[in-house]
Order: C-alpha cells, then structure tokens, then sequence
C-alpha cells in the first residue's frame, strides 16, 4: 500500500459511488475508527518501521519520512505522530535506538 497516497473520504466516495456520510457510516460501523484516523494509524505504523529502520533521527531524515507516508507538513506529522503514539518522532527514535543499545547523538 501506498501510505503517501492523498486519500479523502469524497475521493473514496465517489470512486465506490456511494454517499460521503454512508461511507464514513459503514467504515466506522466495521472498523471503529473514522476513516481518516484509521488512514492516519496506517501512516505512522508506516512511520515507526522507517524512523525504526533508520540510524539517523535527525530532522531532516524525520522530515523525508514523514513526506514517504504522505505528510508534507512535518508539524503536523510531528503531531499526528504524538498522539498515535505518545511520543514525538524523535522520542521514539531515541527509544528505539536505546533499546537496541547503540548510541544516540544529542542535538
């Protein structure tokens, strides 16, 4: 899956030809969650295997990430990122990064 595919719930309405609010109704009603925080969930699960992958937290890195899984606003990915996880992106990479033991520069 594409996760920086620019998805919308009109986008997907319209392509299964059916009403915005019967969408959102019945996606809500099988998954429970709105489309878009589930759209949001997928990109930082997305996020976490990069920022996890990576050695390099710095922002610039944390930036390309975020534009990979459809963020081109990187405060607001910061945000996103925080409230799926608890944590900022840096946070996590520091996390991860200690947990596996190796060393993390300090900004």
């Amino acid at each position: 899956r594409d996760c920086a595919q620019k998805i919308s719930l009109p986008q997907l309405a319209e392509t299964f030809h059916i009403s915005e609010a019967y969408l959102s109704h019945v996606f809500k009603k099988q998954t429970g969650k709105s489309l878009m925080n589930y759209i949001a969930q997928i990109r930082i699960e997305k996020a976490s295997q990069l920022i996890a992958m990576s050695r390099n937290g710095s922002s610039n890195k944390l930036y390309q990430i975020a534009q990979q899984v459809g963020y081109d606003d990187y405060s607001y990915f910061v945000r996103v990122f925080k409230k799926v996880t608890g944590m900022s992106p840096r946070e996590f990479h520091k996390k991860v990064m200690q947990e596996r033991g190796a060393h993390v520069e300090k900004d």
